[in-house]
């Protein structure tokens, strides 16, 4: 895959490597899906650790200042979401 994303970068125009508004920039394009693997892991761990117990997660909003139902809310967004 890294072989392909450099070749493609050669042969593409350079206005895609900066970073300029209106442009999100081949980079953070690229940058993309190692950025949703580390959701995704982040978000499985939270649900590892913590649970489904509304009791639980109740507590624990209440103990770090979260609004209640922020982190069943965080924890059920799929990886795509920010």
């Amino acid at each position: 895959m890294t072989t392909l994303i450099h070749s493609l970068s050669r042969k593409l125009p350079s206005s895609l490597f900066t970073h300029s508004p209106g442009n999100a920039g081949f980079s953070q394009l690229r940058a993309l899906p190692g950025t949703w693997l580390r959701r995704a892991r982040q978000r499985h761990q939270l649900r590892r650790q913590i649970g489904s117990d509304p009791q639980r997660l109740k507590r624990l909003e209440l103990d770090i200042g979260l609004a209640p139902g922020t982190l069943r809310r965080e924890m059920s967004k799929p990886f795509w979401i920010a």
